[in-house]
């Protein structure tokens, strides 16, 4: 049986290069070190995109944390979950954040992470930024909506890099 191997050679434990080479320059673990559970999860498979054997695994197992975090907050069953519906092109704009206005959220976050987490989402896809950042927004606040925002742009980068295989 062959073992699978990642795309990139590099130290493995301290530092695998799919979880370094991030166009950003920032490393995995910034990131996420600060999240819990499934959200952690969810960014980790988006940040690693393209970089090991099977990139729609990857995002699937994604969508697969993002929505067990909903039904975890929820109570909900997969069934009961109303996810919204994006435009034709799946753009960011419909549901345009601006980091400026961070602050209207109140998050009781170090700036470091605010930042590090801006430059993650202006240097990925638009579609996987996007859902990064409501991925890492839902870990700050309570409820589901950020999840169901960000578990549709998964839904259309699946979609999208189905078409392309």
């Amino acid at each position: 049986m062959s073992e699978k191997k990642s795309k990139l050679d590099g130290n493995p434990v301290e530092h695998p290069l799919h979880y370094t080479s991030h166009k950003s320059g920032i490393e995995a673990v910034e990131i996420i070190e600060n999240l819990i559970g499934n959200c952690c999860n969810a960014i980790k498979y988006l940040l690693r995109l393209d970089k090991k054997w099977d990139t729609l695994e990857d995002i699937q197992k994604s969508m697969w944390y993002t929505h067990r975090e909903i039904w975890r907050r929820s109570g909900l069953t997969k069934d009961q979950v109303k996810f919204p519906v994006l435009g034709k092109d799946h753009s960011p704009s419909d549901f345009a954040f601006d980091f400026m206005t961070l602050d209207d959220y109140a998050l009781d976050v170090p700036f470091k992470q605010v930042k590090d987490i801006k430059k993650v989402v202006e240097c990925s896809e638009p579609r996987v930024g996007t859902a990064i950042f409501y991925i890492w927004l839902a870990d700050k606040q309570p409820g589901i909506k950020n999840l169901c925002i960000a578990s549709s742009y998964i839904k259309a980068e699946i979609e999208a890099r189905k078409l392309l295989n």
